[in-house]
């Protein structure tokens, strides 16, 4: 078993619920599959399984507000409490850890929802898969795009200046 440190572990605790619910049931049981040094897992063992839980919720609540930052007309279309409970069911299997996270985050996010058939703004995932490629031009189909009133299809062109990132819709049809 690779050496793991307070951090680690934490991390882990934190982002995973399955091993929360395990750690508040067993801490020795759990903490026996790392490998830890004796500070590490006595102060691993001094965790209130109520506070880990706390913070937990606290972490995906703070990613949540960073996707919706991202996806406001997507979140918009889900509603507070759908959104809610569709993101916390999404970051059970889904804890991003580059430099990039909150764009990739918000990013998966929205595949998570066209996976499980939820609305979605097609052009602002698009926008965003856009940030994360870093191509300087892209043309995308929107299927369902909303011009007075209606669903339409429409053509994204997205295209980088320098550092920044501009879209622009062309519907189709009458």
């Amino acid at each position: 078993m690779p050496a793991s440190d307070f951090t680690t572990v934490l991390a882990r605790l934190l982002s995973e619920s399955a091993l929360r619910a395990e750690f508040t049931s067993s801490k020795e049981r759990v903490l026996g599959g790392f490998e830890l040094s004796r500070g590490d897992r006595e102060g691993l063992l001094g965790l209130d399984a109520c506070d880990l839980e706390l913070q937990a919720q606290a972490l995906v609540t703070k990613r949540r507000t960073e996707v919706a930052s991202l996806l406001p007309d997507t979140f918009a279309l889900l509603g507070i409490e759908r959104s809610a409970a569709l993101f916390a069911m999404y970051a059970e299997t889904n804890w991003p850890d580059t430099h990039r996270r909150h764009l990739e985050d918000a990013v998966k996010f929205g595949e998570y929802l066209q996976r499980v058939g939820a609305p979605v703004s097609e052009s602002e995932l698009n926008l965003l898969r856009f940030r994360l490629q870093g191509r300087h031009f892209s043309v995308r189909v929107i299927e369902h795009a909303t011009a007075k009133r209606r669903m339409r299809s429409a053509l994204q062109i997205l295209i980088r200046i320098g550092s920044r990132q501009r879209s622009a819709i062309l519907f189709l049809g009458i």
